[in-house]
């Protein structure tokens, strides 16, 4: 019987660590879900407080609400922050290659 519990630990053991380092990344949301869920927080919130005498749910879901807002403000910001970055990195600004030409060694003049 004792071999059989010092086995099961084992194996338990060996499950958990194999899974440690297997494990998938966590989930990330995209900026869309991230809006759909501010959209049904914000809903479920006034709903609560409207139709409900406890306003304590309503209360909490609208905090949910709040910090939803920020995260997908956050995500806004960080997604323009990457455009920008690439328009300067690739050279898309003003419609012409403006960055490629500030990045030369030897810069090309028009003469008159």
């Amino acid at each position: 019987m004792v071999q059989v519990q010092r086995f099961s630990a084992l194996a338990l053991a060996a499950v958990v660590a194999f899974t440690g380092v297997v494990a998938p990344r966590t989930a990330t949301a995209s900026e869309e879900g991230r809006r759909n869920t501010t959209y049904g927080l914000g809903a479920a919130a006034a709903a609560l407080l409207f139709t409900q005498k406890n306003k304590l749910p309503g209360l909490l879901a609208a905090g949910g609400t709040v910090y939803a807002y920020s995260q997908l403000e956050r995500d806004i910001n960080n997604r323009h922050k990457r455009e920008r970055a690439a328009a300067y990195r690739y050279g898309y600004r003003r419609g012409t290659s403006s960055a490629q030409y500030h990045r030369r060694s030897v810069h090309r003049y028009a003469r008159r």
